[in-house]
């Protein structure tokens, strides 16, 4: 059922909420459809038998023209507005239909009279020519047997009696010359008529075979005996305007009902009302969709800020762990000399905070916490590049992003160097802090890097240089921001260790 309503351009859901009327009038649409595509399937089918087609060959040539009607109907209901040019073009679209089916029909209803027809035509032709061929032939050899009846005539008359002497003369022998001449002349005439006659003979067979393999396989010859079939046989003709009525009638209400289709019936006034409710539906669900989104981005935003909080928290922790483990080795040394009797060393202790070693390498972290230090927003920009990257790509992207958001500075006054933080507040850096604000992300990242002082560079070129290098598959790899490349080939380098580079920034900081 849902495919007859489809058919008739109409929607299930929509129409069963429809009148009955309503209903009846869609679903006698789409049958009406069907059987006009069944009228022009039969009407393709009997023409394609007309001219002897394979029965398959006539199935595919009724299914083309049903498919060509089908498909100007289908249009017509279910392209939306439509022109009235192509609804009025569909009335004589559709009794052209109707005339070609009839006409197929009465043809293959007299099948057997037309056939006998064509065949006494036929018949009556290669008789007429027949005989035009035998009258030509006697016409061409009549002049000719007269010339040799009225030698065999002067033959008998001047010839014979002659012979008949007993001693015949030389008039005999003049007479009879005459006669081997003729008969001689006679039958060269003969041989070249009889040359001609092979090619008009030839014509002949031709054209008689021509003739006899003519069979009763055109359809236009055929439609053209109708009308002397209908004067002859009044039935015949009674019966094709019977047909012709009926089915012009069907085509003609098939027609009606497609006129008949506007937007004030039952079904178009309730296919409004439900496109106006789907459209504030869709607008709704769009609304949702959005508020779901926007709750997404806030809640991917609270769990960046979140997992910031949290190594914030992890960083101010091993603060707190490393300054309790100071003060319980710090105590439990002094523990230690007041019980051994050293007051006095146990004082001066108390004035050094703990043993020179332990201050100076304390002091060194204390330094290599402030170089690299990561505020939120620094661990925010790593935390979501991450998020976009993989392993492989996590150091070219965060490359890229200090290479696009942090400038190069032409005016440093190269009185003091930049930690990490300060580099990335400023958006400005040398080299040098270029490297340590990219070695401060990969560090935050979990990615092993090594700041390394260049003296020549990839041209071989002595300079005063800072870069930063990686593993790449178990080879050194050096990035350098300030030349803008992620791989390049620096010809003579040095890896510095943390100290080595908490000490090169003291110096240059003094």
């Amino acid at each position: 059922m849902r495919t007859f309503y489809r058919l008739a351009g109409v929607d299930y859901k929509i129409i069963q909420n429809c009148n009955s009327d309503t209903k009846t009038k869609y679903l006698n649409l789409s049958f009406s459809i069907l059987l006009t595509t069944l009228f022009a399937f039969i009407g393709g089918v009997d023409i394609a038998l007309q001219f002897d087609l394979h029965i398959l060959a006539s199935i595919v040539v009724g299914l083309l023209w049903a498919t060509a009607v089908f498909s100007f109907d289908y249009f017509l209901i279910n392209g939306g507005h439509v022109s009235s040019f192509f609804k009025w073009v569909r009335v004589p679209v559709g009794f052209a239909n109707i005339f070609i089916t009839i006409t197929a029909l009465l043809i293959l209803l007299n099948k057997a009279t037309i056939n006998s027809t064509i065949g006494l035509q036929n018949a009556d032709k290669i008789s007429t020519l027949d005989s035009t061929y035998l009258s030509n032939k006697e016409n061409r050899y009549d002049l000719l047997n007269g010339k040799k009846v009225k030698i065999e005539e002067y033959h008998q008359e001047s010839c014979i009696p002659e012979a008949m002497d007993v001693l015949p003369g030389p008039k005999y022998r003049i007479r009879h010359s005459l006669c081997e001449t003729t008969t001689k002349n006679l039958e060269k005439e003969t041989s070249n008529l009889d040359s001609l006659e092979t090619s008009y003979f030839n014509s002949y067979q031709h054209n008689r075979a021509a003739l006899v393999q003519i069979k009763s396989n055109d359809f236009f010859a055929k439609a053209k005996m109708l009308p002397d079939i209908f004067k002859a046989n009044n039935f015949v003709l009674i019966l094709a305007l019977c047909a012709f009525i009926f089915l012009g009638y069907i085509e003609l209400q098939s027609i009606m009902l497609k006129f008949s289709m506007n937007e004030n019936d039952d079904y178009n006034i309730s296919r409004a009302r439900y496109d106006e409710n789907r459209k504030e539906f869709t607008a709704s669900l769009i609304d949702n969709i959005i508020l779901k989104e926007r709750k997404n981005e806030e809640l991917m935003q609270f769990s960046e800020e979140l997992d910031v909080k949290n190594k914030f928290f992890d960083l101010q922790l091993r603060n707190i762990q490393a300054t309790i483990l100071k003060e319980y080795q710090l105590k439990s040394m002094l523990k230690i000399l007041a019980s051994k009797g050293y007051e006095n060393s146990t004082q001066v202790i108390k004035e050094i905070d703990f043993n020179p070693a332990f201050e100076i390498k304390n002091n060194e972290t204390s330094k290599s916490d402030d170089l690299f230090k990561m505020t939120n927003p620094m661990l925010a920009i790593v935390n979501k590049i991450r998020k976009k990257s993989d392993k492989e790509s996590l150091p070219k992207n965060l490359f890229s992003w200090i290479l696009n958001n942090i400038k190069y500075d032409d005016s440093h006054s190269r009185e003091f160097y930049r930690t990490a933080a300060e580099t990335y507040n400023n958006k400005l850096g040398v080299c040098g802090e270029l490297s340590v604000l990219l070695m401060a992300f990969y560090r935050s990242a979990g990615i092993d890097c090594n700041f390394v002082k260049v003296t020549k560079d990839y041209i071989g070129k002595e300079v005063s240089h800072a870069c930063l290098s990686i593993k790449s598959n178990s080879e050194i790899q050096l990035i350098d921001l300030a030349y803008k490349n992620f791989d390049i080939k620096h010809t003579e380098f040095t890896l510095l260790t943390e100290v080595e580079l908490i000490n090169s920034y003291k110096n240059w900081n003094q």
